[in-house]
């Protein structure tokens, strides 16, 4: 079962990684530098545009940056069900339930992944995400 969930984490970080474009670099950069202030930001963000879902998924990067990881995953639930085409939340989401042990369940989400947005043929995958995606997945196993 480990193993599963890490070959398919790695086979959905590879192709979002290949062909979806980074979100608003600034959010992304505020929410790794003080998740607290971020999740004030989203949560703000989430009141007064509720069917947004690039509030809710910011949101949720906020709570798990800040290891606040149910409410992360009610945020990117949101993000899901507004935006059920948008791979990156998938992958998250993804992301959130290997945190919690939920592997059936992160690897659904990581096969969305890969059925949104598949892999190019011959495009090169970078070693160093693939890699990076491989030892949280071996994190998440062995916590």
């Amino acid at each position: 079962m480990e193993h599963r969930l890490r070959v398919v984490a790695v086979a959905a970080l590879a192709a979002l990684l290949l062909s979806a474009p980074v979100r608003a670099a600034e959010d992304e950069e505020d929410i790794a530098k003080n998740p607290e202030k971020a999740i004030k930001k989203f949560t703000t963000a989430t009141q007064k545009a509720p069917e947004d879902p690039d509030g809710w998924y910011n949101l949720g990067i906020a709570y798990f940056n800040n290891k606040q990881v149910a409410e992360a995953g009610q945020a990117m639930t949101k993000a899901v069900e507004l935006g059920p085409q948008d791979p990156k939340a998938h992958y998250w989401m993804g992301r959130i339930l290997a945190s919690q042990k939920k592997t059936d369940a992160a690897v659904a989400e990581f096969k969305k992944v890969a059925e949104l947005d598949p892999p190019v043929e011959g495009a090169p995958a970078s070693a160093m995400y693939l890699d990076s995606m491989s030892k949280m997945a071996e994190t998440y196993m062995d916590a």
